[in-house]
């Protein structure tokens, strides 16, 4: 049931609209951890602030209790010590990747691939998928279909 806690990481420093969507599907249990000083939440999942010192501690308690994790991968520093949380915990198959097909940004299909392949014992299709959301078994099978998500015009909302 979508009632359920959720979990989203790392920094989200644009609108994305997977966010947006994720959000309006998950509402009101999707939470991210926002970044200090932002002077307003960007749309999307609901932002817990945690002083810099304390970050750490906060996310292994998220990504633990979560029943689904969603990640938007990039090359950050924080993001690299999340996904080794990720895979020492063994919480590959309850983790949902997202990347952007509708901005710009510096990490092409290659550089995500090296990212997530250098931390998990998973292999990805050459070619750059059209899906946002990714998933993986936990012997590493990859998926890009596990979520769909669709408008319900009668229900006027997102679901999954």
């Amino acid at each position: 049931s979508l009632d359920k806690k959720f979990a989203v990481t790392s920094d989200t420093s644009l609108i994305d609209t997977a966010e947006v969507l994720l959000a309006k599907v998950f509402k009101p249990s999707l939470i991210a951890i926002g970044k200090p000083g932002e002077s307003l939440p960007i749309p999307g999942a609901r932002r817990t602030y945690i002083p810099d010192e304390d970050w750490k501690v906060k996310v292994q308690h998220l990504i633990q209790h979560a029943n689904l994790i969603v990640i938007r991968v990039d090359n950050s520093d924080g993001l690299l010590w999340e996904l080794e949380q990720i895979k020492n915990h063994d919480l590959l198959p309850k983790t949902i990747f997202f990347r952007s097909i509708y901005e710009d940004t510096d990490l092409s299909w290659g550089d995500y691939c090296a990212i997530l392949q250098s931390t998990f014992d998973v292999t990805l299709p050459e070619k750059a998928q059209q899906s946002q959301f990714m998933t993986f078994s936990d012997t590493g099978v990859f998926y890009d279909d596990r979520f769909s998500f669709f408008y319900d015009l009668n229900e006027r909302s997102w679901r999954m």
